[in-house]
């Protein structure tokens, strides 16, 4: 998938160059995962099979004169077995770049500069009048954000930058609409402020019509900051106010099921997962950790952290969710060949608070780092619908063998019966994936 298409993508980024221009040294990176996942209820569902393929392509290429054109393709698909139908399409960038002294284009398929959940297919293209100042404008196609499938709607707007050393600010504009008509105005506004290493500063609004009863709607507002006050101690904090399609899930019951969902399609880590959703109802999202490294004098690295978030629904508390949890662990035993990571604390969902405690570890047992091993285990006490106090559990293992120069081969096995399941049916699922990593280079003379 996405192997032909990138391959005329780097056709086109050639043709983009000047006809004075040669190619002084240029970097091709790609990374094809093809893989199948079976999913083995207990009872009460049938047997699901899947064929999962993910691929991410780039190639850099400078030229004599200082222009760098850059070719990039990114995508994953499935196919379910027994229905043979598609199933998690997602292409999240299909184009070109290109960048000179004081112009910046983009064409195809790639994330609006500046402009956060938003997609498009056309063109995206940035003038350098000064050094800070960047001024442009983006047009074409608006595919849907969660799916990243064409849909009937076209859009556009300016975009204006500034850019420092230690700052930046953007705003950006949207019009957009279908054959029928204009419908949606919206402007972004973004920032970033670094003060010296210790603090690091941003804010986002994200601003667009609504109705008759609330002409303007705020579908995101948030800051957020991160503070270093000491060598490996650091503090962050954050409020984002989401509604409508950009708002996410906000807490995770199970950090490690994310990471599984990454591993299991080849997802970004940036993407949306099955489980976040879409609505009208305004969540505050509140995020607050304190992370504390200390080295040992033989070597390995403390890890001593505390964290809380929350997506509240003052409109809808019952589907409010709040997750507080300590975490303590030890980096790189036995020459940095094991890691292990233990939490503990409390998760509000389903309207219902529950206790939790979660051990994870990461192994190689091969001196070369050949054979990597993940395994972990999360344990809940909580009510199930009917106010019965009932235990849940979920666990994986992850192992990753490098068995040959850019070849890699992943299993893994998921158990999982949480209560969010809603229907106490064990499940475990296996994973099968190959991995093949390209890395190609040549350095100008």
């Amino acid at each position: 998938m996405g192997r032909v298409l990138a391959l005329l993508g780097l056709l086109s980024g050639f043709a983009a160059l000047p006809a004075s221009a040669e190619a002084s040294d240029w970097r091709i990176t790609n990374r094809l995962s093809a893989g199948v996942v079976l999913d083995l209820p207990h009872h009460s569902r049938k047997i699901g099979a899947e064929l999962l393929l993910s691929e991410r392509f780039r190639a850099r290429i400078h030229t004599d004169n200082g222009t760098l054109v850059e070719v990039v393709a990114s995508g994953r698909t499935g196919l379910q077995i027994g229905s043979w139908t598609l199933n998690r399409t997602r292409i999240q960038e299909l184009g070109v770049r290109v960048d000179t002294e004081g112009l910046h284009l983009e064409i195809g398929r790639h994330p609006v500069i500046d402009g956060g959940w938003r997609l498009v297919d056309g063109v995206q293209v940035l003038a350098r009048p000064w050094t800070h100042l960047e001024v442009g404008g983006w047009l074409g196609l608006l595919p849907d954000p969660w799916t990243t499938a064409p849909a009937p709607r076209f859009g556009g707007g300016p975009i204006l930058r500034w850019r420092g050393a230690t700052w930046q600010a953007a705003v950006l504009a949207e019009l957009a609409g279908t054959a029928a008509g204009l419908d949606r105005l919206a402007v972004r506004a973004s920032g970033r402020l670094e003060i010296g290493r210790v603090l690091d500063l941003s804010a986002r609004a994200d601003l667009a019509n609504g109705g008759p009863a609330t002409p303007v709607r705020a579908e995101e507002i948030g800051v957020s900051a991160v503070i270093d006050p000491a060598p490996r101690l650091q503090v962050r904090a954050g409020w984002a106010l989401s509604s409508g399609h950009v708002w996410l899930q906000g807490v995770e019951r199970d950090p490690s099921l994310t990471r599984w969902w990454q591993r299991w399609t080849g997802a970004e880590p940036t993407e949306p997962v099955p489980w976040e959703e879409t609505t009208d109802i305004a969540t505050h999202l509140v995020r607050g950790s304190v992370v504390w490294t200390p080295m040992l004098a033989s070597g390995p690295m403390l890890h001593l952290g505390l964290g809380a978030h929350a997506g509240l629904r003052p409109a809808d508390p019952g589907r409010s969710t709040a997750r507080i949890a300590a975490e303590a662990g030890v980096y790189g035993l036995l020459g940095g060949r094991i890691d292990v990571m233990g939490t503990g604390g409390a998760l509000l969902w389903g309207g219902s608070w529950r206790s939790e405690l979660g051990l994870r570890s990461w192994l190689a047992p091969d001196p070369k780092g050949a054979l990597q091993i993940e395994a972990g285990a999360r344990l809940w006490l909580g009510r199930r619908p009917d106010g019965v106090l009932a235990p849940s559990v979920a666990a994986d293992l992850y192992l990753d063998w490098r068995i040959a120069r850019g070849l890699t081969v992943a299993l893994g096995y998921r158990l999982d019966n949480d209560l969010d399941t809603d229907r106490w049916n064990t499940v475990h699922t296996a994973l099968v994936r190959a991995s093949w990593t390209l890395k190609l280079r040549k350095d100008a003379p």
